[in-house]
């Protein structure tokens, strides 16, 4: 193992170790339960991304995004977490995402690595490749992603009046937070199953269709 490997190991030993102690504080039932799902999907993706780290760059670049996904989860959960008061600031929480954000930013340069493509390769070869890659991404989210009841609603609301805007959503689904279902819009749309239009600063969302 090289030294800049060893680093990027290093990272997401740390953060593991700091996420089972976040864990630890969590008194919530329910999302003690929900913290400890996430940071076992975290450990699960990222050992597949290790061991399949010879892929092809379109099947890697899928892991890296399932791996990223999770990351981004954490974050936001640690964040709702804090304002839900059922954790409070504390070095140890300001340190845990410090770390999963190092963790997300060797993913990055991973992914940029690995993607990228020499200047004198055709433009139309390279826009070829990004649009394969994304089809292949959804068509593997589609198949594995497991959506939440909400997110499966929010899903079938948009399939339902394609254009809508994020406040009739919001509107739609009054008995979430305002926070939940923005978060919900972004994991579909990472996931790739809805994309979004800005239209004089209007946020309108629709399903993706291949």
């Amino acid at each position: 193992m090289n030294e800049a490997n060893g680093e990027k190991t290093k990272h997401f030993v740390d953060a593991l170790v700091l996420l089972v102690k976040i864990h630890g504080l969590i008194r919530n039932k329910f999302f003690a339960y929900k913290f400890e799902n996430r940071i076992h999907e975290l450990a699960t993706d990222y050992t597949i991304l290790i061991v399949e780290k010879n892929s092809d760059t379109l099947e890697y670049g899928i892991l890296l995004e399932k791996v990223s996904g999770d990351l981004d989860y954490l974050l936001e959960l640690l964040q709702d977490l804090c304002y839900l008061q059922i954790l409070k600031n504390s070095p140890t929480l300001l340190e845990t995402s410090r770390v999963l954000l190092l963790v997300r930013l060797e993913l990055v340069k991973n992914r940029n690595q690995r993607t990228s493509k020499p200047k004198t390769e055709p433009e139309t070869t390279i826009k070829h490749e990004n649009k394969e890659y994304r089809e292949r991404e959804i068509r593997v989210v589609k198949k594995d992603r497991k959506l939440n009841q909400s997110q499966q609603k929010i899903l079938d609301f948009i399939k339902s009046y394609p254009n809508t805007r994020t406040k009739d959503i919001i509107q739609e689904f009054n008995a979430l937070s305002d926070r939940t279902v923005k978060r919900n819009l972004t994991e579909l749309s990472r996931t790739g199953l809805i994309k979004k239009k800005v239209d004089n600063k209007a946020v309108y969302y629709s399903t993706v269709d291949l």
